[in-house]
């Protein structure tokens, strides 16, 4: 009686786990998908950058693939506040979650896996998987998109940002959070602590210098070959905690830009005053033509 009693309490342990794991995962990929609206280099319906991808990927692989409901969730709910239409509630949370599954059965199949990523095998392994299950995504997503909602008339083009969204999403997210949540991260003894807090120090400080400053790029460049030594003392001293915290870090600013964004609107416009000049001596050019041509013969 007694052991029935054990075993009832632990899968009841197990649900409140499961559930927990469930709605977590909803909150991150809610998260991570509003994050996107930081980012002003969204196409329509779609992102360049998209997060959700890589907490999906992630989750699965900590957690489990059966914790894959949380993803459908948390899609439904983005979609819900973004008032998407009802093709894109059932289709959204489809292929968000197919994603996941896809990438994480791959990587499965080359057997264990390591989420510390030591080795050249299991890094390729997650490449690979990330590849493919965003090439599907992408195929059914700009489907989606420009044949069923007409939001993007140019599938190519819907169809490489869904891929880069998500590919970026994985690649960018995933594995920090597959060192840091996968594996027992410690740095023995007072001063190796103080180094690594340095180290995060250097790389905000190069950041902050790099990517939130509006300096000429004369100024910037140099700047920026300081990330170089910044990856080299992280991968030798700290291994992979250290690679994916410099990267996480540097990437943030990289994604944020200055002020907060990137300023895309100042760079179109510098751009178009570019190619005004051009555009005036084509059309000067084209007054005589049009006036040749105008001309009827006797």
């Amino acid at each position: 009686m007694g052991a029935i009693l054990v075993g009832s309490e632990s899968s009841n342990d197990r649900r409140v786990r499961w559930l927990a794991d469930i709605v977590i995962i909803a909150v991150l990929f809610v998260v991570g998908a509003r994050l996107r609206l930081v980012f002003p280099f969204n196409a329509p319906g779609a992102s360049w950058v998209w997060l959700p991808s890589g907490v999906a990927v992630a989750s699965l692989l900590l957690l489990g693939r059966n914790r894959w409901p949380g993803i459908v969730f948390g899609a439904l709910a983005m979609g819900t506040m973004d008032n998407r239409p009802l093709i894109a509630l059932v289709l959204g949370p489809a292929y968000a979650a197919g994603e996941a599954l896809l990438a994480t059965w791959i990587i499965a199949r080359g057997g264990r896996f390591d989420f510390g990523l030591s080795t050249v095998r299991d890094v390729l392994r997650f490449c690979l998987a990330a590849v493919i299950a965003a090439g599907a995504t992408a195929t059914v997503g700009a489907l989606n998109l420009t044949y069923l909602r007409h939001v993007d008339p140019d599938y190519g083009l819907a169809w490489a940002t869904f891929f880069a969204g998500d590919v970026l999403g994985m690649m960018g997210l995933a594995p920090a959070l597959l060192v840091w949540g996968g594996t027992r991260v410690s740095f023995g003894g007072t001063w190796r602590r103080v180094e690594f807090g340095l180290l995060l120090t250097a790389s905000f400080a190069v950041g902050v210098l790099v990517f939130g400053q509006r300096w000429p790029t004369s100024v910037v460049l140099p700047i920026a070959y300081l990330s170089f030594p910044l990856m080299v003392w992280s991968a030798f001293r700290f291994g992979q905690p250290g690679v994916t915290a410099v990267t996480a870090l540097l990437g943030t600013f990289a994604l944020a830009g200055p002020e907060g964004k990137f300023d895309f609107a100042v760079l179109e416009r510098e751009t178009e005053k570019k190619r005004q000049p051009l555009a005036d001596a084509i059309k000067a050019a084209q007054v005589p033509v049009e006036h040749v041509i105008s001309v009827q013969p006797e």
